[in-house]
């Protein structure tokens, strides 16, 4: 079928336009589907997890029971942190069993595991390895984990996807771990584990405190009860000993100060936070640690002398670098005489970047989401009531910003069919997403346009909202109106070409028989013409051998006779009889392959071979040698190679005696002294050459071009026929795909044959 040209200019005109709008939005789409769940899913994961931190160090401070402590932290995981489930678990050193402190949200899976802190199958998940090996643990898909496998159902069941557990320490040994189990896969990344690991750091640390405080003060007690003041001694050193300890290992920078401003002591963590020596810190005091462009220092100290306790405050520091970076604060004033302070310093500069980065994010959704060439809106979930529209939607609907926001869609009748909007949202509530969606909409002049939806649920704090992408697809409505209309045209004017196509072929059909006919009979007369040339050089053949033989014979018949005279001699010998059988059958033998080269050059070859022309020239020469010898031709090889050639090798030997057969008839006609033709076979690329050369005068230049002429000859109807080069050209041309020329060369002519 083939088009008139307008119409397909049109057609493919209006195609490309549609096709080239749809790559444009759907890649919008993408690239704002995929910053928007980014950011949502960083914003939602940062800040719970910074819900969590705050809520822990909250209770640190003013929780004086490890068992309160330790609920805090399982309710903060899940209520703000938004954690399918939380526990604290203990280990008991006699079985290995972790038994659980506290829990919060989906217990009832706990009642049906049971874990173990030993290398058991019980033991290979999270909890088990972060108690065992006294580091953080953490599988991100359940699923996927082959050590999850003799709890996997029962988690799943559960909605738990993944986990991740935190060792918890007392004095410096593992007593049990913190586990968060979520709903989602993926849901730790780096920055996540390490404020879980900030986490049982801290609650590690509170653990120690308490226990130290439990411990001072029960010392306390015993001696102002017995009045041992050894006792109570040899327990304050203990407990000495012990908080050293904890000064010495906390991750965060810890300080023994007096309240002029005097450093008593820095931990390991100072001194790296810092950049100096305890030595150092303790020689130069604060003055030199602090950053005196941050104005909130003082306040924080009046809070401190006035209270006795500063908590989660946020100030500024110098490392010996010169360089300033923020740190969370807590300090409490010890009772003595005179008074210390116990000064903790947490590095929150990554925090800051998290949090700058956030910032970022949010910032560049909002400019996207603004200045989207695509038509964007926000809306609420169940309502549909609109919470915010970009410019682009803005000029699709013809509205003004102030006359939608708070609005739902229905209200303003954006929607021409209520019905597909109803079907719309509960595929969106089901899937969560979708993509593709066409329907009609109305804009505020009233007039109809097609346009197609994609939307995504989004969760932004406690409400779900949907993005909804608009592309207007009214053009390509139209488009594909009219391309149907066309398309209806087109089959109408087929099916009247049908018929004028299907005489068109008939007269093809006979045309086509006739042209097969005329190559049938054009191979039939070529057959004719190989044949011919065969039966011609047949008669050069059957001269050859008589050549060939005639010596032999002549020698045979003498060989024959020496016997009968040697007898009437009376000097035959078995000796001399022995010789002349030999002899005898020396010259047999040379016949007989004389006949077998003979029968093969006119063996019919259907397939192509591979052959080496030296094996084949040497043959062609065996056969003709008798009569090139009997015309005294000096005939000279000079091999440079032995090229090994595809094709077929008697039709080769062929061309080989049509092109000697007219050099040594040139001889004759022209009567040349010393006759002489010099063969050269070698290499040219890849390509085998044969180069057959006569000193017979050459060729005139008027018939040069004509020698490989079917028919043409030069000796008279008597002696050739003219299609023996004709056949040889058609031989290394055609049937072995080679190349066959001549050329005058000084003295003679040259043919040259490249297969």
């Amino acid at each position: 079928m083939r088009l008139s040209k307008p119409v397909v200019d049109e057609v493919r005109s209006q195609g490309r336009s549609a096709e080239e709008l749809a790559a444009e939005n759907a890649e919008l789409r993408r690239r704002l589907a995929e910053a928007e769940r980014r950011a949502e899913a960083g914003i939602l994961r940062v800040n719970r997890l910074y819900e969590v931190l705050r809520a822990v160090d909250q209770a640190i401070v003013h929780l004086s029971d490890r068992g309160e402590l330790f609920e805090e932290f399982c309710r903060a995981a899940v209520e703000p942190g938004g954690f399918r489930l939380a526990a604290v678990g203990l280990v008991e050193r006699e079985t290995g069993a972790i038994r659980m402190a506290a829990s919060r949200g989906e217990t009832a899976y706990l009642d049906k595991v049971r874990i173990s802190s030993h290398p058991v199958p019980e033991g290979m998940g999270p909890a088990g390895v972060a108690i065992r090996e006294g580091r953080l643990a953490f599988c991100n898909d359940f699923a996927k984990a082959e050590a999850t496998f003799p709890w996997l159902e029962t988690a799943l069941s559960h909605g738990l996807r993944s986990g991740a557990s935190v060792p918890v320490r007392e004095n410096g040994e593992v007593v049990g771990c913190m586990t968060l189990w979520a709903g989602e896969v993926d849901a730790f990344d780096a920055r996540d584990l390490e404020l879980l690991e900030q986490m049982g750091a801290d609650i590690s640390f509170s653990l120690d405190n308490l226990q130290l405080e439990a411990r001072i003060h029960e010392a306390q007690l015993k001696a102002e009860m017995a009045g041992e003041r050894e006792r109570s001694a040899e327990a304050l050193r203990e407990s000495e000993v012990r908080f050293r300890s904890l000064f010495e290992n906390t991750p965060d920078a810890v300080f023994l100060t007096i309240p002029d401003g005097r450093i008593l002591a820095a931990n390991p963590a100072a001194c790296a936070m810092f950049g100096r020596s305890e030595e150092e810190i303790c020689r130069l005091g604060r003055e030199p640690l602090m950053d005196h462009s941050d104005p909130r220092f003082q306040s924080a100290l009046d809070i401190r002398s006035r209270t006795g306790r500063a908590s989660k405050l946020e100030l500024r520091f110098l490392r010996k670098n010169g360089e300033s970076f923020p740190a969370e604060v807590d300090s409490v004033i010890l009772p003595g005489n005179p008074p210390s302070s116990f000064v903790i310093l947490r590095d929150i500069s990554g925090r800051k970047q998290a949090e700058e980065a956030l910032r970022l994010s949010e910032e560049k959704f909002s400019r996207a989401f603004a200045e989207s060439p695509a038509a964007l809106a926000l809306s609420t979930l169940e309502e549909g009531i609109l919470v915010d529209v970009n410019d682009t939607w803005l000029a699709v609907h013809g509205f003004e910003r102030n006359e939608v926001l708070g609005k739902s869609a229905r209200r303003m009748g954006l929607w021409a069919d209520e019905e597909q909007m109803v079907r719309f949202v509960a595929e969106l509530k089901e899937h969560g997403s979708v993509r593709g969606w066409e329907a009609q909409f109305i804009k505020k002049d009233k007039a109809p346009f097609f346009a197609q939806l994609s939307a995504q649920v989004l969760s932004v704090g406690n409400d779900m909202v949907i993005l909804l992408t608009i592309v207007d697809i009214t053009e390509r409505k139209w488009a594909e109106q009219r391309l149907t209309e066309m398309n209806e045209e087109l089959e109408r004017r087929v099916a009247m070409r049908t018929a004028q196509l299907e005489t068109n072929m008939e007269m093809l059909r006979a045309e086509t028989a006739e042209r097969i006919r005329v190559v049938e009979e054009l191979r039939k007369n070529e057959q004719l013409l190989i044949q011919q040339n065969r039966l011609a050089a047949l008669g050069e053949m059957i001269g050859n051998i008589a050549h060939q033989w005639r010596q032999p014979l002549n020698s045979l018949g003498l060989l024959i006779q020496q016997p009968s005279l040697c007898f009437a001699r009376g000097a035959l010998t078995k000796e001399i009889l022995d010789e002349t059988t030999g002899k005898s059958m020396t010259l047999v033998r040379h016949m007989s392959r004389t006949i077998d080269d003979f029968r093969n050059y006119f063996k019919p070859e259907k397939e192509k071979v591979s052959f080496r022309v030296l094996d084949e020239l040497e043959k062609t020469l065996s056969l003709i040698e008798g009569s090139f010898q009997g015309q005294k031709i000096d005939m000279e090889l000079m091999a440079e190679a032995d090229p090994e050639v595809l094709g077929y090798p008697n039709e080769f030997a062929q061309v080989l005696v049509n092109v000697l057969i007219n050099a040594r008839d040139a001889f004759q006609e022209r009567q040349i002294a010393k006759p002489k033709i010099l063969i050269k076979v070698g290499l040219a690329g890849e390509r085998a050459l044969v180069a057959i050369a006569d000193n017979a005068g050459g060729i005139p230049d008027e018939i040069l071009g004509k020698v490989f002429d079917p028919y043409f000859t030069t000796k008279g109807p008597a002696v050739g026929t003219g299609v023996g080069l004709f056949m040889s050209k058609t031989i290394i041309e055609k049937n072995m795909g080679g190349r066959l020329t001549v050329r005058n060369i000084e003295g003679g002519a040259e043919f040259v044959i490249e297969i």
